[in-house]
């Protein structure tokens, strides 16, 4: 009887260890089939599409930052000065007190006008700096003094400054005092000290 009773205990643990080896059979196999996160991504850039998309994707913040740190400078005077290019914007960044440009090229833009002078600096915050302070060094640069300048923009961002610009000088076409000025693609009021005159506005016509 004893014997017997061994065997039935036998039996019954030979086959809940094949159960559990079947079970950790079936758990390994099922981790074995998954992939990483890394792989599954991995996988995902590797197709066209994918890959057409990243690369889309980063042109395009490559652009966006080469625009932020450049600015446009229309209506110089470099030929009749008798400077290049490259020793005009070299003078502006020492006025400016910013590090020499990183490129400097003309934009064709409209046949009847002069071509536009694109000039990129080494940040966002040089090219922000020269947009702030170029209407008081302009004066010291023979080249640059019936100059304008802007941010480089895209074709809608140019649009809304373009308008922002436009009501700024008729009102300090009206007032005529520099009261008015565009940032960040909008109109603001400038802020000038208690005491302090605000700068002086030659009455110009209206941008179209």
């Amino acid at each position: 009887m004893r014997f017997e009773i061994s065997l039935t205990e036998n039996k019954a643990l030979t086959c809940k260890v094949s159960q559990l080896e079947k079970t950790i059979s079936e758990i390994k196999n099922t981790f074995g089939n998954k992939k990483s996160f890394a792989e599954v991504v991995a996988a995902g850039i590797s197709l066209p599409k994918s890959q057409v998309s990243i690369k889309s994707a980063t042109i395009n913040a490559s652009e966006e930052e080469a625009r932020r740190s450049s600015v446009v400078i229309r209506h110089t005077e470099a030929n009749d000065c008798d400077i290049t290019d490259v020793d005009l914007t070299a003078k502006l960044a020492v006025e400016c007190r910013v590090s020499q440009p990183v490129s400097v090229f003309r934009l064709r833009g409209n046949p009847k006008a002069p071509p536009l002078l694109k000039v990129q600096f080494n940040s966002k915050e040089e090219a922000s700096h020269v947009l702030k302070t170029y209407d008081s060094v302009k004066e010291n640069i023979p080249a640059l003094k019936k100059s304008v300048v802007r941010p480089d923009l895209c074709k809608s961002d140019l649009a809304k400054y373009r308008n922002s610009w436009k009501e700024a000088i008729l009102k300090n076409n009206e007032l005529k005092k520099r009261v008015y000025t565009v940032r960040n693609l909008e109109l603001v009021q400038i802020k000038y000290m208690p005491d302090q005159e605000p700068f002086s506005w030659e009455v110009r016509p209206s941008r179209t």
